[in-house]
């Protein structure tokens, strides 16, 4: 059986969040030749419906529909690049690894500082207490605040 003839309908509708709707709807038929491929032909006559569609949905008075058509694109949250289909995350995941060497980073930096903090306040209190006349034996570091 030879196919001669393709016909695609396509319809979309839209709400726009208040109690409203937008509808756009195409209906194409291509008759063929011999020497065209059912598929190919198929798949073209689809995009081209498509297309049609988004292009009647994206011209619409009703903002709310316009941004339905065209959604901003989510970005990474580290580079702010898009993020593809197949990325449910807020990161891409080279991003993400940056991301925790940063944090690793900043929290050995943190613990450092607080280290060094620290054995300066044991130093002035030991300073404090050898200015006091208190003894100063090493082994009473019980008595330390930290």
């Amino acid at each position: 059986m030879r196919v001669t003839r393709i016909s695609i309908a396509l319809e979309q509708r839209l709400g726009d969040n208040d109690y409203g709707s937008e509808r756009a709807q195409v209906e194409y038929t291509a008759d063929l030749l011999a020497s065209d491929d059912v598929i190919d032909c198929t798949t073209e006559l689809l995009q081209f419906a498509r297309g049609t569609i988004f292009h009647t949905l994206s011209e619409s008075k009703t903002r709310a529909i316009r941004r339905k058509v065209n959604p901003a694109p989510r970005l990474c949250n580290e580079c702010k690049q898009p993020l593809g289909d197949d990325n449910d995350g807020y990161y891409h995941e080279a991003c993400e690894n940056v991301m925790l060497e940063r944090r690793k980073l900043e929290d050995q930096e943190r613990r450092a500082k607080y280290e060094a903090e620290r054995k300066e306040r044991e130093a002035e209190y030991r300073r404090e207490r050898e200015l006091a006349g208190v003894g100063s034996d090493d082994d009473d570091d019980e008595d330390l605040p930290l």
